[in-house]
């Protein structure tokens, strides 16, 4: 009887900690998949940061050379403005030549008209 006594609780005994056992390796599981996931989120994060860092370089670059362009631009608007002033100042010139031009000859006229009569 007692032996009988003995192996019954043997194994309830085998059996509670069978399932103990199980309990512990599920929640290890768990734990692993955590763990996993975590480092996985983490891979992932440094992933995204380093593309991020990567974006803010190629925007960094990509505005350096605007506004290297703009001041390019810029220059050349100058060369054209004082290039177009000159065109004016010469425009003005030629068109004081003319005027004096036509006195000249207008002056020239009314000489040959008074050397006719």
């Amino acid at each position: 009887k007692e032996i009988k006594q003995l192996k019954a609780w043997s194994e309830s005994r085998e059996e509670e900690l069978t399932r103990q056992l199980e309990t512990e390796r599920q929640n290890s599981e768990r734990q692993r998949e955590r763990f996993e996931k975590y480092e996985k989120d983490g891979a992932n994060e440094q992933e995204t940061v380093a593309a991020l860092e990567r974006a803010i370089e190629d925007l960094e670059i990509a505005h350096n050379d605007s506004n290297s362009e703009i001041v390019r631009l810029q220059q050349q608007n100058q060369n054209l403005a004082s290039t177009l002033e000159k065109a004016s100042d010469y425009m003005k010139l030629c068109q004081s030549d003319i005027k004096d031009s036509r006195n000249l000859k207008t002056m020239l006229k009314e000489l040959q008209d008074r050397n006719s009569d």
